[in-house]
């Protein structure tokens, strides 16, 4: 018994300690089987994985997909009391809504900076209920601490949002669908994006619009940069360390490709 307790507190002081286990027992099972069942026993073998790792760092992998914008483009898919349109800088309120607040307005801005688009839908209250951003220059992959610089006439699409209540209804295909329209349309021939490894979800929903063309496994221990392993070009594309000049990657990295 704790110093200064008093006796007839000790049994209710148990108790808590007890129902507080059991809850952290019930909540595990419940993060394993949904691992189970939103990806099998290999997502599970990486959840368990991240979970022994965390203390020491992170290790994974991000899966790279890419659509050839050379033959057909499925048409957008009818999404009912959904319109599809860019967003603007002025939207900035109305964007950190539609993430639901996940996403800092100054997150935001700095996209807009870098000539970034975002795509929306809206709802037919004039609520943003999907967001999704463009970038044709380059991009940064924060897990592998690298920049995606886009060749010619390719385009890179990231972080995708639908808001939770109108999840399942379609609208995700239709963003795709638009993106890809506009970006033929525009003269670019590839479009690339990427999902973690630990996002089964996220994975089927990739493979069902684009090929997988490439994975990076990256290392990182903490307070270090992570160490990236795989093919540093896709297409016409290329990966570069962030934050160091061209000229020096070769020296930087060599050996991982």
């Amino acid at each position: 018994m704790p110093a200064g307790l008093p006796a007839a507190a000790a049994p209710r002081v148990f108790g808590v300690a007890v129902t507080q286990a059991v809850g952290k027992v019930a909540s595990g099972r419940l993060r394993v089987a949904e691992a189970l069942r939103a990806g099998g026993a290999y997502h599970l073998l990486l959840w368990v994985l991240h979970k022994v790792s965390a203390p020491l760092g992170e290790f994974g992998c991000v899966a790279f997909f890419a659509r050839e914008l050379f033959g057909s483009v499925p048409d957008p898919d009818v999404s009912p009391g959904i319109a599809v349109s860019w967003a603007s800088p002025d939207e900035i309120d109305r964007l950190v809504a539609g993430y639901d607040g996940a996403r800092s307005a100054e997150t935001l801005r700095e996209r807009f900076r870098r000539q970034d688009r975002c795509i929306i839908g809206v709802d037919d209250r004039g609520q943003i209920v999907h967001c999704r951003w463009l970038a044709t220059r380059r991009a940064y992959i924060p897990e592998c601490d690298v920049d995606l610089v886009l060749g010619p006439r390719e385009a890179y699409f990231y972080d995708g949002y639908t808001r939770r209540a109108l999840r399942g209804r379609g609208i995700d295909g239709r963003i795709r669908s638009t993106i890809f329209q506009k970006l033929r349309a525009d003269g670019f021939e590839r479009v690339y994006s990427y999902v973690r490894g630990d996002n089964p979800v996220g994975l089927k929903a990739a493979r069902r619009w684009q090929q997988p063309v490439t994975s990076l496994w990256y290392i990182r221990a903490r307070g270090l940069r992570p160490l990236v392993i795989g093919k540093r070009t896709i297409g016409l594309s290329t990966f570069e360390t962030a934050g160091i000049p061209p000229a020096a990657q070769a020296a930087a990295s060599p050996g991982r490709d």
